[in-house]
């Protein structure tokens, strides 16, 4: 009898281990650190867009998943190796997507010997190709640039200089597709890029200045 009672008792130790042990499981996928990303890589021509996060301690790899935001359809989804970026494909130019990314590890259960992925919290981000620049001589002196419009921007903010490496300063936030940039030398070659703005509910998005774009007054005979 005595046998039967200590039996019992270590069986419920025993179930309150693996309970225990599951409990921590779930706890550590609703804890587990959030993906920072810290930069992020335009190619609109080739429809490629690239992003770098910082390494989650502990992470055996990565999920992302890319979202249409027009009909929020899931287009893309993939599991990486350790290596924190990823280049999506069929990032057209002129349109926003919604990527979410989340580090996974695994844990195995040391009483039944089962190896269970482990999730961590997502981190959500909103994405959109830089616009490629056109250009048109409107005189001697000024130069129009057009893009092609974002769906979705609120704004958007154009960048110049006259050295291609650095130098850039603001020359004008607008509210559409197009700027004129005036006083411009006749000898000079300029580099402009533009940042298209974007605002989902009460955070502010930008593209990337991946690239810049060089060009200099054509003059007329």
């Amino acid at each position: 009898m005595e046998r039967r009672k200590n039996f019992k008792k270590y069986l419920w130790f025993l179930i309150s281990m693996i309970l225990l042990f599951s409990l921590t499981q779930m706890v550590s996928a609703q804890t587990s650190d959030a993906v920072r990303i810290i930069s992020q890589k335009s190619d609109a021509k080739a429809g490629r867009y690239t992003i770098y996060w910082q390494k989650v301690k502990a992470a055996e790899g990565y999920e992302i998943s890319m979202y249409n935001m027009a009909n929020k359809r899931l287009i893309h989804q993939h599991l990486t190796a350790e290596k924190p970026s990823y280049t999506l494909s069929g990032v057209k130019e002129g349109q926003r997507y919604r990527v979410r990314i989340r580090s996974y590890h695994y844990k195995v259960n040391p009483y039944t010997d089962i190896r269970k992925k482990v999730y961590g919290t997502y981190t959500t981000t909103y994405i959109g190709q830089q616009p490629r620049l056109k250009f048109a001589w409107k005189n001697q002196k000024s130069a129009i640039v057009t893009w092609k419009a974002l769906d979705g921007a609120s704004s958007y903010t154009v960048y110049l200089s006259a050295r291609r490496g650095s130098g850039y300063r603001k020359v004008k936030t607008v509210k559409t597709n197009s700027v004129t940039l005036k006083k411009l030398g006749t000898e000079t070659t300029y580099y402009a890029y533009v940042v298209a703005n974007y605002k989902v509910k009460k955070k502010t998005y930008h593209t990337p200045s991946t690239y810049s774009y060089p060009f200099r007054l054509q003059l007329t005979k």
